[in-house]
């Protein structure tokens, strides 16, 4: 149930975002905040690249 909330939340998040059209990280650190597992609970695609500064 947990999970499932967190991804609702996010999405949310990230649709405001592009309405206001202000592309963010915030959404993704909020999830890991509510959940710091959270990317091991997901399904991911087997090819996943993450850009870092």
């Amino acid at each position: 149930m947990k999970k499932a909330f967190i991804i609702i939340l996010t999405k949310l998040l990230y649709k405001i975002g592009k309405l206001l059209k202000k592309g963010s990280s915030k959404p993704g650190q909020i999830a890991l905040k509510l959940d710091k597992n959270i990317l091991s609970k997901i399904k991911l695609p087997e090819d996943v690249i993450i850009v870092t500064r």
